[in-house]
């Protein structure tokens, strides 16, 4: 007879599942597996992966609709991958570009901000808002981002160039 309690059958279920690529059911298990037992460590590595695997497809999905030019099926696509993923800055990243290609500057600038908050060495965040804050004509703010990207880029490349061409061309 089986206990109603035990956490590993719904586990040995969740497994299952994840070994044939059916997330969906496989995080319903492993859930009631936790749910069970909450110290089943198991079933707690296997809902992390799990998790890990469903934002992969997702986010896959996302910039496959961005690179289509889906930007607004892109962007809530990313939204849903930041529900699991709150502090992914590649995410923040991707979906303050699908609001750039909208004109939507304010809320793609709250996004670059985020991904500099969790991704500090994503400078190319930086020359983003300068671009966008150049955009909305705050050229102190689009100045001071862009010499952010300049001081922390080491090789010449095409938006350090522009960088340095728009600060002269504000001042």
């Amino acid at each position: 007879e089986l206990d109603s309690n035990n956490s590993d059958l719904p586990f040995y279920i969740a497994s299952i599942y994840a070994n044939q690529n059916n997330f969906e059911q496989a995080s319903n298990y492993a859930q009631i597996a936790l749910t069970k037992n909450p110290s089943n460590t198991k079933a707690k590595e296997l809902s992390d992966y799990i998790s890990s695997k469903q934002t992969e497809g997702i986010l896959t999905q996302a910039i496959q609709m961005y690179d289509e030019k889906k930007y607004n099926e892109a962007i809530s696509l990313f939204d849903k991958v930041l529900r699991i993923t709150p502090n992914n800055a590649t995410v923040y990243y991707y979906r303050a570009m699908s609001f750039d290609a909208l004109n939507n500057y304010q809320k793609a600038i709250a996004d670059y901000k985020s991904t500099l908050k969790y991704a500090p060495e994503m400078t190319i965040a930086y020359y983003s808002l300068g671009v966008d804050y150049d955009a909305l004509n705050n050229y102190q703010s689009a100045k001071e981002n862009y010499q952010k990207y300049i001081d922390l880029t080491d090789e010449d490349n095409d938006y350090k160039n522009y960088a340095q061409t728009r600060i002269k061309e504000i001042q």
